[in-house]
């Protein structure tokens, strides 16, 4: 959803092609439309106002809308000095800035529509979900990463590391990887792994409450 709460953002996929759509869900109707040919859509999201949003593949794109009677532009993300041909699994946005997770497990920073940082390799296999909180709160984190490893990252607004924990030790790779991730103002946690939803606080692990058992993997949810 935009941060208006006015648009939803959508990714769709035939045989050829990625669509994105934005939506004025209220009235039903599709406000804007783009296709991309020859690569996949991995992650999508509206940055500081509902005049930006951003998808994300082995490369990052940007869409602005510049005035109330024009379309939504395209551009391609820069990497500047630091050029990658990683795939970039999940995009957020806090604040300004936006952020990317990668396959290798990095999390990359944007300004405007340029890569302007790189934090390195957590070594927990690839990022799988990123969530960024737009209200901005120095006691509680701005941001959490979620891994493959099972790892999640909490990070401050100034992008620094607070903490990390592992949801849980299991034997199977699959078991661990953490599909899906939403961190609200009061620092509570929610995430989906495997076929569960957990919650807990950001400052206590004890707290870690599983709940819903369901049948089939968690793959995302929206809050």
């Amino acid at each position: 959803f935009s941060p208006s709460g006015s648009l939803l953002l959508t990714i769709g996929k035939n045989d050829v092609l990625y669509s994105i759509g934005v939506y004025d869900w209220r009235k039903r109707t599709l406000a804007f439309t783009s296709r991309l040919i020859g690569t996949d859509l991995y992650d999508c999201s509206f940055l500081e106002s509902d005049d930006s949003f951003s998808v994300c593949s082995d490369e990052v794109f940007f869409w602005t809308h510049l005035s109330s009677d024009s379309s939504y532009k395209l551009n391609r993300g820069v990497f500047n000095r630091l050029s990658s041909t990683e795939v970039m699994t999940c995009i957020a946005c806090t604040g300004s800035v936006v952020v990317t997770g990668s396959i290798s497990g990095r999390i990359w920073v944007w300004e405007g529509r340029v890569c302007s940082k790189l934090l390195e390799a957590f070594n927990s296999g690839p990022i799988t979900r990123l969530h960024a909180r737009r209200e901005s709160n120095d006691d509680v984190p701005n941001l959490c990463a979620s891994t493959h490893d099972g790892v999640i990252y909490l990070f401050n607004r100034k992008l620094e590391l607070q903490s990390r924990f592992c949801l849980h030790s299991r034997p199977s790779e699959k078991d661990r990887m953490i599909d899906s991730i939403f961190l609200d103002k009061s620092g509570k946690i929610l995430m989906g792994q495997n076929s569960n939803l957990y919650t807990m606080t950001y400052c206590d692990e004890q707290s870690l409450t599983c709940v819903m058992h369901g049948h089939l993997d968690v793959t995302g949810f929206a809050v």
